[in-house]
């Protein structure tokens, strides 16, 4: 691919923040040359037109914001309207808290981008003009991703929080399943034991797995290790230990599996009891492979976060401004 086939996309993936790709197509707008315009949603006292949905699709972006609420199972097109609905949202509300953006900033912005490939703005008209865009539209693009961008920093940006715990937690989540990812996390664990006596019966062995089922529901349901230890445990708390996640007995490996610092486990029936494990706390060696992934686990929970905070955003300002879809 050339410099100039580059360009567009180029001056796109430095300002679009997409989080998803669509693939599927709304059957009922496959040709979208043989409907005439007209407007499709109203948010406030603007209208989204059908061709502006037309263009975002083939665009190649047509979620650029958020297409909250509509399931990501939906057509492109519904997609794409509820995403231009939520933009709509955003520019109404980047007015009220002074985030603007001129004509003069985009034009900006442009020649920056535009120097740091060594190429001109007769060459990025020329490559429109072969994409059969317009200069005009694509500053109207770029515009409203400008607005989107300064959104995303005053009212997104500063409210995500990643803690070095959430990324450890993350990775024994997603990577505990590799044989590398056991050998490099370590868990904490603190435990207490109904005891089995030697030789009990069957019917002392249901009896003492009741009681370690009480205990575990007690625990979950807040009662602290100590409360629970004295009832079940004659006030015994093991001393916390420091285990390795691949030196672990299958039956704990499973049972640890997924654990956020301060749960517990499910009983679990050893040869001398029952055992109810919390986990402590949790780490990884100095050379583990988190270390080495460290930089992508915080990329993907910020893009989490992000959404989570874009998702709560757009439905308070959908229950204020009330959009209207009129067709789909």
């Amino acid at each position: 691919m050339t410099k100039k086939t580059k360009l567009l996309s180029l001056c796109l993936s430095m300002l679009l923040n997409t989080t998803s790709a669509y693939t599927k197509t709304a059957q009922d707008h496959k040709d979208f040359g043989q409907l005439v315009d007209r407007i499709i949603a109203t948010v406030g006292g603007d209208v989204i037109l059908y061709s502006q949905i037309v263009e975002k699709i083939q665009s190649g972006y047509p979620v650029q914001f958020s297409s909250h609420p509509a399931p990501s199972n939906s057509s492109e097109f519904i997609l794409a309207l509820q995403d231009q609905v939520n933009i709509q949202l955003v520019i109404s509300a980047s007015t009220k808290l002074g985030i603007e953006v001129s004509d003069s900033d985009v034009q900006t912005q442009i020649d920056k981008m535009l120097s740091s490939q060594n190429m001109t703005r007769a060459s990025l008209k020329e490559y429109l003009n072969k994409e059969k865009k317009t200069y005009s539209s694509y500053l109207t693009m770029m515009k409203t991703q400008m607005i989107l961008m300064n959104f995303k920093k005053r009212m997104v940006a500063p409210f995500i929080k990643i803690t070095d715990v959430e990324m450890q937690n993350y990775y024994y989540r997603k990577l505990i399943s590799s044989k590398e990812s056991m050998k490099d996390t370590l868990l904490t664990l603190e435990s207490i034991k109904i005891e089995i006596p030697t030789e009990a019966p069957s019917v002392i062995k249901k009896a003492k797995e009741k009681l370690a089922q009480e205990a575990y529901k007690k625990l979950k349901a807040g009662e602290s290790i100590a409360e629970v230890a004295n009832l079940y445990s004659n006030g015994k708390i093991s001393a916390p230990i420091e285990y390795r996640v691949s030196d672990l007995q299958t039956e704990l490996k499973k049972a640890s599996k997924g654990l956020k610092i301060g749960e517990y486990t499910t009983p679990i029936k050893l040869a001398d009891g029952f055992y109810i494990f919390k986990l402590k706390s949790q780490k990884t060696s100095k050379n583990s492979n988190y270390l080495k992934k460290k930089e992508e686990i915080e990329a993907a929970l910020r893009e989490q976060k992000a959404k989570t905070i874009i998702t709560n955003w757009v439905t308070n300002a959908r229950q204020q401004k009330k959009p209207h879809i009129i067709a789909q």
